[in-house]
C-alpha cells in the first residue's frame, strides 16, 4: 500500500533532482497511454490528470470524474478542472514558471504543440524529464516491493490453478482466460498484460497471442503471464509440456534453464545488463542456438511490465540497487516449438532476491 510518506518522499527526491538540472517545475499528465508517472507521484490510479511538482507547489488537477476518488487516494491539492477553467488551466498551472519539465517519450506532438500554446512558447523553455523521474522510478521502495509479491502470489496461485486444467483439445484462448479470471478472482486489479499460451509451433512466436489452435499432446506450451496488484505488475513465464516430450525438446528446456539459472545467479548492482545477458546468451549460443534466441534477457518491472533498467546488450549500464527486473532467456525454433523460462528477482545489492518461487524443472501434464 503507498502510504502520504511514500509519496512525500518521491516528490522530495525528485525536487532535488530538479533543482540539480535547473528545472522550475515538472508537468505529468495521464491519459489513456501515459507515463503512469502521475500514479507514482500522487497515488492516483484514474485515467486523466495532470500533476504538477514544484517547489512551491504540488497539486493535481482532474475533471469531476475523478475529484471524490483523487480526496481519497492522493495527498496532493485537488485543483478542480471544468468548464470555467479548462481553456486557461494550464497556463494558471505552469504560467508563472521558466523552466517546464515535461515527458517527451509519451507526449504526443499535437499535445506538445497544444502545450506550448496553452502555456506561451516565447516566455517559456520546455526541458524533457523523462530520465529522470525514470531514474526515481527504478529504485523500488519496501512498500512497493511487498505490491510486486503480492502480485507474485496471486500469478503463482492462478498458474497452479491452470496446471490441473490443461489437456489436449483445450483451445489457447480459453485457457490463456482460464488463468486471467483466476487471477482477478484471487485478488489481482487485473492481468499485468495480455496472456501469452502458446502451444507448439505458435510456441516458437515470442510474443504470440492466444488462438484458437487447441491444445496437442506432445507439445511444448509457453506460458507467459503475470497479475497487477496495487498497480505493480508480476511477469512470469513457465513452459509446460503436454505428454512426454522429445529428446530434442528435452535438450532445449535444459540448455534454457542453465541459462536462466547461471545468469539470474550473478545478476546484481555490480554488473550491466549487457554483462548479465551476456551470460545467459553464451551458454545458448555454445549449445548451438545462438542464433534462435532473439530478444534480451530481461527489464525492469514496476508499473509497467516493461520499465528501466533493461537486462540487455542495449544496456550498458550497472544496474541500480533496489531495481526488480526479469531474467528470461528463450530458444524458438520456427514452425516447431519454443521454450522461455522467466523469473522475477529484486537487485538487493551484491545479490538479488528471486522474487518467483516456483520450480524451473519440465513440467511434464499426462
Amino acid at each position: 500500500m503507498v502510504l502520504k510518506k511514500d509519496i512525500e518522499r518521491r516528490i522530495s527526491e525528485l525536487l532535488k533532482k530538479m533543482k540539480a538540472e535547473n528545472i522550475d517545475v515538472v508537468l505529468s499528465t495521464t491519459f489513456e497511454n501515459s507515463s503512469l508517472n502521475p500514479r507514482y507521484l500522487s497515488n492516483f490510479s484514474g485515467s486523466f490528470a495532470y500533476v504538477v511538482i514544484a517547489p512551491d507547489k504540488q497539486c493535481i488537477c482532474s475533471d469531476s470524474r475523478y475529484w471524490e476518488q483523487i480526496k481519497d487516494q492522493s495527498p496532493l491539492e485537488l485543483v478542480k478542472y471544468d468548464r470555467s477553467n479548462a481553456s486557461h488551466i494550464l497556463k494558471d498551472l505552469l504560467g508563472s514558471y521558466k523552466r517546464i519539465g515535461y515527458e517527451a517519450k509519451t507526449t504526443t506532438v499535437s499535445g506538445f504543440n497544444e502545450l506550448k500554446e496553452k502555456v506561451g512558447a516565447d516566455d517559456h523553455e520546455f526541458v524533457e524529464c523523462d530520465e529522470m523521474i525514470n531514474q526515481l522510478r527504478m529504485r523500488k521502495s519496501a512498500e512497493e516491493i511487498e505490491s510486486i509479491k503480492k502480485a507474485e502470489e496471486i500469478a503463482l496461485g492462478s498458474f497452479t490453478e491452470l496446471l490441473n486444467e490443461i489437456k489436449p483439445g483445450r483451445t489457447e484462448k480459453e485457457m490463456a482466460a482460464f488463468l486471467e479470471y483466476t487471477m482477478v478472482k484471487k485478488g489481482a486489479d487485473k492481468p499485468a498484460f495480455d496472456t501469452i499460451f502458446g502451444s507448439g509451433p505458435n510456441g516458437a512466436l515470442p510474443h504470440m497471442f492466444p488462438t484458437m489452435k487447441k491444445v496437442e499432446e506432445g507439445e511444448f506450451i509457453v506460458i507467459d503471464f503475470g497479475a497487477k496488484y496495487q498497480g505493480y505488475c508480476s511477469d512470469i513465464t513457465r513452459t509446460v509440456a503436454v505428454g512426454e516430450p522429445t529428446d530434442e525438446m528435452k535438450t532445449v528446456y535444459e540448455v534454457v534453464k542453465r541459462a536462466q539459472i547461471e545468469s539470474e545467479k550473478i545478476a546484481s548492482s555490480s554488473l550491466s545488463g549487457k554483462e548479465i545477458d551476456k551470460v545467459a546468451r553464451d551458454i545458448i549460443t555454445a549449445a548451438g542456438y545462438g542464433d534462435y534466441f532473439g530478444h534480451g534477457l530481461g527489464h525492469g518491472l514496476g508499473l509497467f511490465v516493461h520499465e528501466q533498467p533493461g537486462v540487455s546488450a542495449m544496456n550498458e549500464e550497472k544496474l541500480p540497487q533496489g531495481a526488480v527486473v526479469t531474467i528470461e532467456p528463450g530458444i524458438y525454433l520456427p514452425g516447431k516449438f519454443g521454450v522461455r523460462i522467466e523469473d522475477d528477482i529484486y537487485i538487493t545489492g551484491e545479490t538479488n532476491e528471486v522474487l518467483t518461487h516456483f520450480n524451473k524443472d519440465l513440467i511434464v501434464l499426462k
